[in-house]
């Protein structure tokens, strides 16, 4: 459904299935929602509850090289990845229309 980039400055995500994402977005969508294709999530990415590194933003925060203690903490996070417009514009309604959004290097 999608294809991730990673950029010098940022986190580049291109749309590739508009039609699984349609379908998505008829109920709350999660960053995990985007990476749970067999091919991110569990392969190096992950989806960051802003809580979990202190963050005071409601923002989707994607984690690369996330890795996680027994206690369900954040252990080791690698490159980090939000999206500050996220007040004033959905990420995921963004991407279904343009076609990719991108998030910004924390």
């Amino acid at each position: 459904m999608i294809e991730l980039i990673e950029k010098e400055n940022g986190l580049l995500i291109k749309l590739t299935d508009k039609e699984e994402l349609e379908n998505m977005l008829t109920r709350p969508v999660y960053a995990a929602d985007l990476l749970d294709n067999g091919r991110y999530l569990g392969n190096g990415w992950d989806e960051i509850v802003p809580e979990k590194i202190g963050a005071l933003t409601e923002s989707p925060i994607i984690g690369k090289d996330v890795y996680w203690d027994e206690e369900g903490e954040i252990d080791e996070a690698g490159n980090v990845y939000w999206f500050p417009e996220y007040m004033l514009i959905d990420p995921f309604k963004e991407l279904l229309e343009k076609g990719e959004v991108f998030f910004t290097k924390a």
